[in-house]
């Protein structure tokens, strides 16, 4: 179950990053209903293999199985989702942060410095009014 958690955490990461590169991917969509009913069918034989006795094809038969009913459930509550008219835009495109060693940062200290500048040329600023 770990295993199964860790891959699917892991496709999740994959997928939300091929979106954000590629946002027109036709691949996209049918690769996670792959990924996620297998990993569906992996759970289910796995569990079959520790509480049953069925030979290991059996098993991810039903694995298999319950994987395409999950898939079909998912498919009609789709086709069942109502969804109304908007004249608002929608973009499945997400944002992803840049890593923090990208973004350029300075000390505290180069604050006051130029705190100290910046009051210095605005008093002469002043004085020359």
């Amino acid at each position: 179950a770990s295993a199964a958690v860790l891959a699917g955490m892991t496709h999740g990461v994959a997928d939300a990053w091929g979106a954000f590169l590629f946002p027109d991917n036709p691949v996209s969509a049918p690769v996670s209903l792959l990924v996620w009913t297998g990993l569906a069918a992996a759970v289910v034989a796995g569990h079959l293999g520790l509480a049953s006795a069925l030979p290991p094809r059996r098993r991810w038969r039903a694995g298999l199985a319950t994987g395409g009913a999950i898939l079909l459930l998912a498919g009609a509550s789709a086709l069942v989702e109502d969804e109304g008219f908007s004249d608002v835009p929608e973009f499945s495109g997400v944002l992803k942060p840049a890593p923090a060693g990208w973004v350029p940062t300075a000390p505290v200290s180069a604050l006051e410095e130029m705190a100290a500048e910046l009051k210095e040329e605005v008093d002469a600023l002043a004085a020359e009014e």
